[in-house]
């Protein structure tokens, strides 16, 4: 992963010549911590950041106002700070890192500097900045879209009759499947979806007959209950693949699951184990 696919590129940017008042006015409207330092030319000249900028504004008070009180306030505090520019208390030798820089790179960066944000440079002008919250995020998505159990692939000798031999293990398995196309809110409490029927299930994913297509790559919530379990499993999965069967008229439907918690895994763990062994 490259920084420019998490970096901010809604960069508000600072002149060395404004105010640290001015700078916290800026802060506190747009909620930007930190700030490139540029020329006229979007040239990289220094990062000016937050703690910085409050240590020299409230030296003897470690709070921060919110937008409204800063608002009304912003002519009263600070006074021993005009004529304090933004040149007077960045930060020069920072070290931008490129758009096509890895993501871990520049968090490492970060962490050798004790900053939080880097500016993103490329041809000697400022483009974006990338900030440890955005890669932290980033890295997280990655790790839990493809943080699916591994197993050891069973040798085609191996294969008990029944079972698939895949990456997982499979065995048929028909049960009730609720599920809708996912959500930004997720799972509502009582689920209100359509209903599938398993055909297979692994500790990777499952094969549903659905009533309707559904696209490959299309992200949906599932819902059901594995047989002798104990609580419902409750899982966002991804579209792999969808075929109609034509004698049927359902969608033979492949479904990945993109994360699981470890009582969910355990479930469905100890399903396969058991009808597994008794094949």
């Amino acid at each position: 992963m490259i920084v420019r696919e998490v970096m901010n590129t809604s960069v508000v940017s600072i002149s060395a010549d404004a105010s640290v008042r001015e700078v916290y006015a800026v802060m506190t409207r747009y909620g930007t911590e930190d700030f490139p330092v540029v020329d006229d030319q979007q040239r990289l000249l220094g990062m000016v950041y937050e703690d910085r900028i409050l240590q020299t504004l409230f030296p003897d008070v470690r709070i921060k106002f919110n937008e409204a009180e800063a608002h009304n306030d912003l002519g009263n505090i600070g006074k021993q700070t005009d004529g304090v520019c933004v040149h007077h208390v960045m930060t020069c030798d920072i070290r931008g890192v490129g758009p096509e820089a890895n993501v871990l790179w520049a968090g490492a960066l970060m962490l050798a500097r004790g900053v939080r944000t880097l500016p993103v440079v490329e041809n000697k002008k400022v483009i974006g900045t990338i900030q440890q919250q955005r890669i932290f995020l980033a890295v997280m998505k990655k790790h839990l879209e493809t943080a699916l159990p591994t197993e050891i692939p069973l040798k085609k000798s191996e294969a008990p009759a029944g079972v698939e031999n895949r990456r997982f293990k499979r065995v048929a398995l028909r049960i009730k499947v609720a599920y809708k196309l996912a959500s930004a809110g997720g799972l509502p409490v009582q689920y209100e979806g359509k209903i599938a029927e398993s055909i297979n299930l692994s500790a990777g994913g499952m094969l549903l007959a659905v009533p309707e297509e559904l696209p490959a790559e299309r992200l949906v919530d599932v819902v059901f209950e594995i047989p002798g379990g104990h609580w419902p499993v409750k899982r966002l999965a991804r579209v792999v693949r969808c075929a109609v069967v034509p004698k049927s008229g359902l969608f033979e439907t492949a479904i990945m699951f993109l994360a699981m918690t470890a009582e969910e895994r355990e479930e469905i763990q100890r399903y396969l184990a058991k009808n597994v062994s008794l094949k």
